[in-house]
């Protein structure tokens, strides 16, 4: 598998934007979340995960993977907006929201250091 750089840097463009975009109205979807504790629980899972991905970095750094992972987080993003516009804004939508997000959270320090 080879990189083409000139597809990569437009789908990171791209990419980027619709992220800044998206982790911008969070803050509005995760308003039904008033109890901090779930931030709290999300935050250790969130430190937990990234530790046992950091462990398979070894394995993990290749074009292959990064591709395979990425794919993944675009995926789970696309989910998190499909259940948003099905549940609507409700309790359940934010908590499937978030921890969508704390999913792709957990791929963010691979993928940059890919």
């Amino acid at each position: 598998m080879k990189l083409k750089e000139n597809y990569f840097l437009w789908y990171k463009l791209l990419n980027s934007s619709f992220t800044g975009l998206s982790i911008g109205i969070l803050f509005t979807i995760y308003q039904p979340l008033t109890n901090p504790s779930i931030y709290s629980l999300g935050g250790i899972v969130l430190a937990a995960a990234m530790l046992v991905i950091a462990k398979f970095y070894d394995r993990l750094l290749n074009i292959r993977k990064f591709f395979q992972i990425s794919m993944g987080v675009e995926i789970v993003i696309l989910i998190t907006l499909l259940i948003f516009m099905v549940f609507q804004y409700t309790f359940t939508s934010a908590i499937l929201v978030y921890m969508g997000y704390q999913f792709t959270f957990i791929f963010g320090g691979y993928l940059v250091r890919a």
